[in-house]
């Protein structure tokens, strides 16, 4: 690993690149046999990284290796908490499947509780088993598999579910979002390609000079830099010149990706500027890295952001807010987001990956984002409604409640709604409790 860091600090830091062909590089520190795939010499492996290069090696507690049947359990308690809820290991397939890949295997939803405590689906990922079936956002869970949904635990979900090589059927009821009518559905966990900008349309109102565009982000994947340069295309062709950009329940991804959205909002005039300084655990010299803002053809030069988040905007997403707040007027609407400040890598031994925080990102202006980026102007997440209708200005009570909340705020110029200190509900990934979900949660890397 110091051979890896070494490279990382260097002048070779420049490129940041690729983190597979960094990845291989692990394997020569492992204390034993790097071709062991044992238990015992994962376990050793990742228990001499979390206190080598990890952020808060220093801290990372003493425990008995032979009482842990899997790194992936290891590693949870290994966490120095309560800053470090994010380190995790994974399969090589599966992180390289998500981020590099783009694709996934699960059911492609998220659900979220209602205003009466009832859950409710919150993300339909487009083109998944939820979304083929005719799912919609808002559409009460009721029953799965003959039981009440508030009644599974995580280990009769995850049963029932099965696996890729194995995959169970399975029967849901829901309440439909729109018609209060029940309807039943059989499904099973399958693979997709993601799409990472669910939706984005482009629109005016009054008190605006030139076009409104909106965007629905959903994740920051190597998928996503295609999918961003044709929409800023199309927002740049159509004279946008307020943005609003919907991270409500953005966990993370790619910085390299996350530099190239703040780079095609803030446009020419932070070309070659500093975005962002990762600071390391002090074991390493030198121990930081400066990243500069790119210069991208598409940008749009805007002054002004809207940005949407919730208590489940995480990681890639508060970098582009924190790194564009220095040069760019950055207005949050919703609540305060998850604050995780940290940067990871994918470590591989055998048919794992490791991904444990390395360093702390400080923008411009030396803010972190520790402790949540707190909204500038309030407003609820309401699963009921859905993402923008065509006619978004004059429909505005058929309006998700965020988006309606921005649009108010472009034209007052003022919050409707008071900043409160309580976090919004998060939207829960997957099953009856939160878990990883669609991919590897909150994970980073250049």
């Amino acid at each position: 690993m110091r051979a890896l860091i070494t490279v990382l600090l260097s002048a070779a830091v420049t490129l940041l690149a690729s983190c597979s062909s960094d990845n291989k590089k692990a394997d020569t520190l492992a204390l034993d046999d790097p071709l062991n795939c044992s238990v015992a010499s994962l376990n050793a492996w990742v228990d001499f990284n979390m206190r080598d290069y990890y952020y808060f090696a220093d801290q990372v507690p003493v425990v008995n290796l032979a009482d842990y049947d899997s790194p992936e359990k290891l590693i949870k308690d290994l966490r120095v908490l309560p800053n470090d809820r994010f380190s995790y290991v994974t399969t090589i397939q599966s992180n390289n499947d998500f981020f590099e890949a783009g694709v996934t295997y699960d059911l492609g939803f998220r659900w979220k509780r209602g205003s009466e405590n009832e859950p409710r689906v919150s993300i339909i990922y487009p083109g998944g088993p939820f979304d083929l079936a005719g799912i919609n956002r808002g559409d009460i869970i009721l029953t799965f598999n003959g039981k009440a949904w508030d009644d599974l635990d995580n280990p009769e979900y995850f049963e029932a579910l099965g696996t890729e090589d194995n995959p169970g059927v399975t029967t849901w009821v829901f309440q439909d979002a729109i018609t209060n009518q029940e309807k039943t559905v059989n499904l099973q966990e399958a693979r997709y390609d993601l799409k990472t900008v669910f939706h984005h349309q482009t629109f005016s109102t009054p008190a605006i000079d030139g076009n409104i565009g909106y965007m629905y982000l959903s994740s920051f994947i190597e998928n996503t830099e295609a999918e961003l340069n044709t929409v800023f295309t199309e927002f740049k062709d159509n004279n946008v010149q307020e943005l609003i950009l919907d991270l409500r329940y953005n966990g993370g991804g790619r910085t390299r990706i996350a530099r190239m959205l703040a780079s095609l909002i803030a446009g020419p005039d932070t070309d070659d500027e500093l975005l962002i300084e990762y600071r390391y655990n002090g074991k390493y010299d030198p121990n930081f890295v400066r990243r500069n803002f790119s210069n991208e053809p598409n940008a749009l030069n805007l002054k002004r952001v809207i940005v949407l988040t919730t208590g489940s905007t995480a990681s890639s997403s508060e970098i582009v807010i924190n790194s564009l707040k220095p040069y760019v007027d950055v207005v949050t609407i919703g609540s305060r987001t998850v604050g995780k400040p940290y940067i990871s890598f994918s470590e591989e031994k055998c048919d794992r990956s490791m991904n444990a925080i390395y360093a702390e990102g400080f923008n411009a202006n030396g803010v972190s984002v520790l402790g949540g980026i707190e909204a500038s102007c309030g407003a609820t997440d309401n699963p009921v409604q859905d993402y923008p209708v065509s006619d978004i200005v004059n429909n505005t009570d058929e309006v998700d409640s965020m988006i309606g909340a921005a649009i108010d705020y472009l034209n007052t110029g003022a919050c409707e709604v008071p900043v409160t200190i309580a976090a919004s509900l998060r939207s829960t990934p997957g099953g009856p409790t939160a878990g990883l979900g669609t991919g590897p949660a909150l994970g980073d890397g250049f």
